[in-house]
């Protein structure tokens, strides 16, 4: 089922399968990746309750381990509408016996989509449902088209961080376990030019280590700028398929990052990950603005 709503200018479409936002438009034009099977087949999907890949698929929670694949199992679960008006929709997911194989506890996700005059902000809401502590990681992961005007490339981007922001990525060139840490000396003063190759070489550029939380997509030859804000969330990814050269890039605000490979399979004592009190609920949210630059 889709939810669309629509407010002078702006306008979004949201797919209750994974809560997935599919379209975000500004005067018709869209803005969101397409989902193209060929080359990536989803738009945004939601990662719950793991962010990023662990050894083998498998972790241990309260002693006993458990299967989980790659990002978690929310992406392919059907949400139920919990809320809307008319610049917004909020859709719920709990537990079910399916989820409860491979992460024991009973939860609900609900994801709010507000509609804004320049853009959107979504809000995730997590509340233990459980009589135990219960830890968690997510992350989000929309695709913005890139390039977001006609007549330039993908290569014509820069990302856009804070001056001194700290350079490290997580080293997964494979986009699973995280074999260390480096210096992305490509990143000059906060300024990343897009490169299909850095995608080739290292799968995702994730920063685990950024302070200030906001990000812009802009090109210097462009008149449309793209800007993330995402206080709650600790790590920054950056992601494009590596191989395909297509005309997307994801902007991915994380409170969780793949296992690192000196670190125990014990979700309790992953990086980033919360742990809510039984009855207990925590919001995270980013938001995503559109501005022109220019004439």
């Amino acid at each position: 089922m889709l939810f669309t709503r629509e407010s002078g200018r702006t306008g979004f479409t949201i797919e209750s399968k994974g809560a997935e936002l599919c379209s975000f438009r500004i005067d018709g034009k869209e803005y969101i990746w397409q989902a193209d099977p060929k080359v990536w087949g989803q738009h945004s999907p939601i990662l719950f309750p793991v962010v990023g890949a662990i050894k083998d698929d498998r972790i241990s929670i309260a002693g006993k381990e458990y299967g989980i694949r790659k990002h978690g199992f929310i992406a392919f679960k059907k949400f139920s509408l919990k809320d809307e008006g008319p610049k917004h929709v909020t859709l719920s997911r709990t537990e079910d016996e399916e989820t409860l194989k491979s992460y024991p506890f009973r939860f609900e996700l609900s994801v709010t989509y507000d509609l804004k005059e320049d853009g959107f902000e979504t809000t995730f809401g997590i509340t233990n449902n459980s009589s135990s502590d219960m830890p968690f990681c997510l992350g989000a992961h929309p695709g913005f088209i890139c390039p977001m005007e006609d007549g330039l490339s993908f290569e014509d981007y820069e990302l856009v961080f804070d001056p001194d922001t700290d350079n490290r990525i997580a080293v997964c060139p494979d986009g699973m376990i995280v074999k260390g840490e480096r210096a992305f000396e490509d990143m000059k003063d906060g300024r990343i030019p897009l490169r299909h190759e850095w995608f080739d070489e290292n799968d995702a550029l994730i920063f685990p280590h950024v302070k200030t939380k906001k990000v812009a997509l802009v090109s210097p030859k462009g008149k449309e700028e793209l800007t993330m804000e995402f206080d709650s969330f600790d790590v920054m990814s950056i992601w494009t398929r590596p191989g395909m050269r297509a005309d997307y890039v994801c902007l991915e605000p994380w409170a969780g990052i793949n296992q690192y490979e000196d670190e125990p399979s014990v979700f309790e004592q992953k990086k980033f990950a919360a742990i809510l009190a039984p009855g207990s609920s925590k919001k995270l949210s980013y938001r995503v603005r559109f501005s022109r630059l220019r004439a």
